[in-house]
């Protein structure tokens, strides 16, 4: 049905408009009728052009079904605070071997640099990784991340903690707008207690009961979001490697491969210039928006 109404509009539009005769009644009827059929198909888009949930869970994937969360009693054989030790040791490898498997990509921003690497667990989505850094101390850029994000990322919608695990760890859940709505829920863990003053940020998707969806959106999936902040040799400047792989459950892994580092990079830069700005404010910021 959808296809008869793109080719009865076009014809009658080219009918109209390119042919060399005069549009006859007939015609204008026609015209009439596409452009009725043009406006129930932009009022009815999202019955139009979204598939049922029956069928939806008879299709087979490949690559999403390896993105699916566990539960947090599931998660690395029970044991999600192994989980957290083992991805902050990694992370700060990662951070020492800068230059060992990553492709670095041209980036809008001269100060940061952009680059991704391929892992190879079978998954199609890159790790990519976002480097650059602040003038402004390890805790305010800690503190701009994690609590402030609606100040950074301008598609935000919603956003709370789900559950309290301990002082550094916690279930929390946001949601970001755009050309469609996407919802998450993460394990985010803060570790702080780290050689030379360094801190680390982990976040990865689980399922949880309480975490139902805010808005209706599609759950996506952080496979990994982790962010490593170092302290510079200049005083009050801060290193900052930011390391994701996102499975945002609504564009193609070629989209992913060529956008989101760059999406990464832009809000990289907004932390970047916030941090810079509020530097001598520090004692006076918010705190994280809640529902």
């Amino acid at each position: 049905m959808q296809k008869t109404f793109i080719l009865k509009i076009v014809a009658c539009f080219y009918i109209i408009f390119e042919s060399n005769r005069t549009p006859d009644a007939k015609d204008f009827m026609d015209a009439h009728a596409s452009h009725e059929c043009l406006a129930y198909m932009i009022q009815n888009y999202k019955s139009l052009f979204t598939i049922s949930h029956d069928r939806f869970s008879k299709c087979s994937f490949n690559y999403m079904d390896e993105s699916k969360p566990v539960t947090i009693d599931n998660l690395w054989n029970g044991n999600w605070n192994a989980y957290v030790y083992e991805s902050t040791k990694a992370t700060i490898k990662e951070g020492r071997e800068r230059s060992r498997g990553w492709v670095s990509i041209n980036s809008l921003e001269s100060s940061i640099e952009i680059s991704y690497k391929k892992v190879g667990d079978g998954h199609p989505l890159r790790l990519w990784r976002v480097c650059t850094e602040i003038d402004a101390e390890i805790n305010e850029v800690q503190h701009h991340i994690v609590k402030q994000r609606q100040l950074w990322d301008p598609n935000l919608l919603r956003s709370r903690i789900v559950e309290n695990l301990n002082e550094r760890s916690h279930i929390y859940q946001y949601v970001v707008g755009g050309l469609y709505i996407s919802d998450y829920c993460v394990l985010r863990s803060v570790q702080t207690d780290l050689p030379k003053g360094a801190c680390v940020i982990i976040e990865t998707s689980v399922e949880h009961p309480d975490a139902y969806p805010l808005l209706s959106g599609v759950r996506g999936v952080i496979l990994a979001s982790r962010y490593l902040l170092e302290p510079c040799s200049i005083p009050k400047k801060t290193k900052i490697m930011h390391l994701a792989r996102v499975d945002t459950k609504g564009h193609t892994p070629e989209w992913y491969n060529s956008v989101y580092g760059h999406l990464i990079s832009q809000y990289m830069s907004k932390i970047k210039s916030n941090c810079n700005h509020n530097s001598n404010t520090f004692p006076n910021m918010g705190s994280e928006l809640t529902i």
